[in-house]
Order: C-alpha cells, then structure tokens, then sequence
C-alpha cells in the first residue's frame, strides 16, 4: 500500500477525459488531480501522516487555481500546468515535505503543480499526437484549492482503498 495527497480540482473534466483516458494509464483510477504528495510507503505511520497534513493546512487558506499551459516534463508525460496558483502549490508541497516527511522529498527533481494529461515514456513519438489534440480542446480552468485528499492505493496502484478529505484552514 502507498499513500499519495492530491487536489481534485472543481472542473468539467469532459475535454480534458478525452486525451487521458486515450493517454493516461491512470485515468480510470483518479480524476483530474494535482499531486502534492508523491507515493508514500506504508510504512510511514498513518495517523501521524494524517496529523501532519492537519497541522500543515492550518497554516493555509483557499486560493485561486488557473490551469492553461501544454509542457512536456522531463520524464516524456504531457502536463497541463498551473498557471494561477503555482506559487501557492509550491508552497504547500514544501511545507508538507517538511517535518515527518523530509526525507521522502525527491530533491532529484523540480516540483510542477500540473494536472497529468498523458504518459509517453513507452511511445515518445505519440507526444506531439496528443499535444495537438490537448491544444485543439483548449484546456483552460478556474477552480479554488480549497481541500485535498490523501488516498491510500493499493500495491499495484491500480485500486483506490480508501481517502480522507482536509478542508484548508480557512
């Protein structure tokens, strides 16, 4: 088992379902989301993780959400990145990893507050395919952070066993 925290952000995912459930392995198990804390082993004590993420989110309150911008990441997957509200997430996610979970965080690699729109590591060539149809769609949304949820996911990651929902503080 593995524990993740993520945003659902408040959209109509109708257009942008298009392009994952075409290009994301993962879209049939989570909806549009934005990840703050990347899998977790099991072995990270739960009810110490959840008062972690408490005491974290009463330090922040709600703020606008602007998603827009196409970019391809490092790793061949096609993100839709925030463009209102990067700063905030970036802040939230490293204050999340501060604490219980420091020695999780991955300094290896830059933080993007993005929603995952595809996964190209097996079929590079098919990124631009899916860039094309994502700009076609024109993916832009407005939402609020106002809440995240923390999933536990089974060994293979391809079940959801169960969430909990935290409101931001205020």
């Amino acid at each position: 088992m593995t524990y993740a925290l993520v945003h659902y952000p408040e959209i109509n995912t109708e257009r942008i379902d298009l392009l994952r459930m075409r290009y994301d392995p993962q879209a049939a198990l989570l909806a549009p989301h934005i990840t703050l804390i990347f899998p977790l082993p099991e072995t990270v004590d739960e009810s110490a993780l959840i008062s972690h993420i408490e005491a974290v989110l009463l330090q922040w309150k709600a703020f606008p959400l602007g998603l827009e911008k196409l970019e391809r990441s490092f790793d061949d997957c096609l993100f839709l990145t925030a463009t209102e509200g990067a700063q905030e997430l970036i802040g939230l996610h490293d204050d999340l990893y501060r604490g219980m979970l420091a020695a999780h965080e991955r300094a290896d690699i830059p933080y993007v507050p993005h929603v995952t729109v595809g996964v190209f590591t097996i079929q590079p060539a098919v990124f631009e395919e899916a860039l094309e149809m994502a700009a076609q769609l024109d993916l832009k949304y407005e939402s609020v952070v106002n809440r995240v949820s923390l999933l536990k996911l089974d060994d293979e990651r391809t079940a959801i066993v169960w969430s909990k929902e935290f409101p931001l503080a205020y």
